[in-house]
């Protein structure tokens, strides 16, 4: 990540501006942050990596996440599958 330091938003991939909102949002005091589509556009690292922040800096909050992806995480502890 350090390589993005400085470079402008416009010009980063998908991912890093992803990485980059994630920070944004768990940079404010809420106490209940929404995801939508949180791991689209990342790579397995990134997502490892997103996983770890949440679990050691933000376990007292609550976190809303959709995703049409199967996420297999051990810091959600209700899980709801909407049919479609």
């Amino acid at each position: 990540f350090n390589e993005a330091y400085q470079t402008p938003v416009y010009k980063c991939s998908q991912g890093m501006k992803k990485l980059i909102n994630f920070y944004r949002v768990l940079s404010r005091s809420a106490q209940i942050i929404v995801l939508d589509e949180p791991f689209s556009f990342l790579s397995q690292e990134s997502i490892e990596f997103i996983k770890n922040e949440i679990i050691s800096h933000h376990q007292n909050k609550t976190i809303i996440s959709s995703s049409h992806q199967e996420i297999h995480t051990d810091f959600f502890n209700r899980k709801f599958l909407l049919p479609g």
